[in-house]
């Protein structure tokens, strides 16, 4: 009974997983993704979310009572032992069937999981190979443009992968690429591969920024208190004379959680700095566009220059429920969006996971994991998230524009984390595409070159084509491209995950 119990709570859970992220997460993983877990279920639903989660495992235990009384009953039941060879053929039968069978049998995907859960804890305690990007440590670059990272939240391939979505995308990003024009931008594009799916941005952002490609949370808590000591792209240009920015809108202390800084930035803005005084929007409760007229207007300005921005962006974070308007002065938000039409209830993020999880049923036999869905209302609320953070990043580069021209210009990179949560879906061959747009723009066409040699398109809309870097390859890639060479320089791959 308790061995029943406990595999029908790891088929919950990797059930979970395939909801959220397409696939089934490493359970060695999970154990250190339980506080995340709790933090999220609190931002998106309170206390009576984390009430329902304590409510579910006080079930889960009692399911586990009712299995030992079931199976003692079962024990004492006349002609056990004729009807249990009969279960056992059944059972034996149904494992020979595999996908036909209308069950799903745990041990086949817990058996290998718990291995490579064994091989990740294991690989933990080995020494790391040789960053390629070591080489960057000290470099003296022959000219230092500002390096601005604005990174869109969920901003993934499944825009592309869609044909009831592709259009809209593509002619969206038409729009920017004229108004970015007018700015005095150019803009080439291409893909990248995250290292994760459907959420873990912390982990896609470690990854982007360390040159270590890190697929897993266990890894990242391993190597987050070693991150400020070696080399990344932040402390690579730090010592070229930059002055490093973070901005992550959603941080803020909170009791258990403190404020991290894993990459020793100079700068740091989070919550607190923002000051957002207006009603809590979304998950990330403070609109973008609102975050980076802060950044614009009232932290560059006091930061001498070359600089190194990262902006992680909020806006177009799950569950997708409402748009903030764009307005004319950043400043006027708080009070343009107060009482506004559409604003969050505290229960609208309770609703529409409820909605999503009833389209999770049976069809035609196939169960949940085989079903690949079609873009559907859910998919167009994330499409309208996303090209709100395109446009609030857009617009805030256009109105810096001028102050980017001055001196060696500026390099902006415009990209997505991971692909969104609940919407990607395995292909028909198992597959589930890792890969998010990348943008790269230039106050100067020449900074652009050595991205277009490395196949980036020009232009805002990408090439439908495979990626062909990885999150862990840009740290290379922008240090390769300032200082002009001709390949960019591979990250370190961690190959025991």
């Amino acid at each position: 009974a308790a061995l029943w119990t406990a595999l029908l709570v790891v088929e919950l859970d990797a059930l979970l997983g395939v909801y959220l992220a397409g696939q089934e997460l490493l359970l060695f993983d999970q154990i250190q993704l339980l506080s995340h877990g709790l933090r999220l279920a609190e931002d998106l639903g309170g206390a009576p979310a984390l009430g329902g989660i304590g409510l579910l495992l006080v079930a889960l235990g009692m399911l586990g009572v009712v299995a030992v009384r079931l199976f003692r009953v079962g024990l004492d039941a006349p002609g056990l032992r004729r009807v249990a060879p009969v279960l056992v053929l059944l059972g034996g039968a149904g494992a020979l069937v595999g996908d036909g069978w209308p069950a799903r049998w745990t041990a086949t995907s817990l058996v290998p999981n718990v291995r490579t859960s064994v091989a990740v804890w294991s690989g933990l305690r080995q020494e790391l190979g040789a960053n390629p990007n070591d080489q960057w440590t000290g470099v003296v670059l022959p000219r230092r443009p500002d390096v601005h990272v604005y990174i869109v939240e969920s901003y993934g391939r499944i825009l592309a992968e869609h044909d009831d979505a592709r259009a809209a995308w593509f002619a969206q990003l038409h729009d920017l690429d004229v108004q970015l024009g007018e700015g005095g931008w150019h803009a080439a594009s291409g893909w990248l591969v995250a290292p994760v799916s459907g959420g873990r941005s912390w982990i896609a952002d470690a990854s982007l920024l360390s040159g270590m490609r890190i697929q897993s949370s266990a890894v990242y808590t391993h190597l987050a208190p070693t991150l400020s000591t070696r080399p990344s792209l932040p402390q690579s240009l730090a010592a070229a004379g930059y002055a490093t920015v973070v901005v992550r809108p959603k941080d803020r202390q909170r009791p258990g959680l403190p404020l991290r800084d894993d990459f020793g930035w100079k700068h740091p803005v989070f919550s607190a700095e923002i000051d957002w005084t207006g009603p809590p929007w979304g998950w990330g409760e403070i609109p973008d566009q609102f975050s980076l007229g802060r950044l614009r207007d009232d932290v560059l300005p006091g930061i001498v220059g070359p600089r190194f921005v990262l902006f992680h962006g909020v806006s177009s974070h799950g569950p997708w429920r409402s748009v903030p308007a764009m307005v004319e002065d950043w400043r006027a938000l708080p009070d343009v969006l107060e009482g506004a039409p559409g604003q969050e209830s505290d229960s609208a993020p309770v609703d529409e996971l409820l909605r999503q999880l009833r389209q999770y049923q049976r069809h035609e036999g196939k169960p949940v994991r085989d079903l690949v869905r079609s873009f559907d209302a859910a998919g167009a609320r994330y499409q309208a998230s996303v090209h709100y953070g395109l446009r609030a990043t857009v617009d805030h580069l256009v109105r810096w524009a001028p102050d980017a021209s001055a001196g060696d210009g500026a390099v902006v990179f415009v990209l997505g984390d991971h692909q969104p949560p609940i919407l990607s879906r395995q292909d028909a061959d198992g597959t589930l595409s890792f890969d998010v747009p990348l943008h790269v723009l230039a106050t100067d066409p020449a900074l652009l070159e050595p991205w277009v040699r490395w196949g980036f398109t020009a232009g805002m809309v990408p090439a439908i084509g495979p990626a062909r870097l990885g999150h862990e390859d840009f740290y290379g890639a922008v240090m390769a491209a300032i200082v002009g060479d001709d390949q960019p320089v591979m990250g370190l791959d961690l190959a025991w995950q």
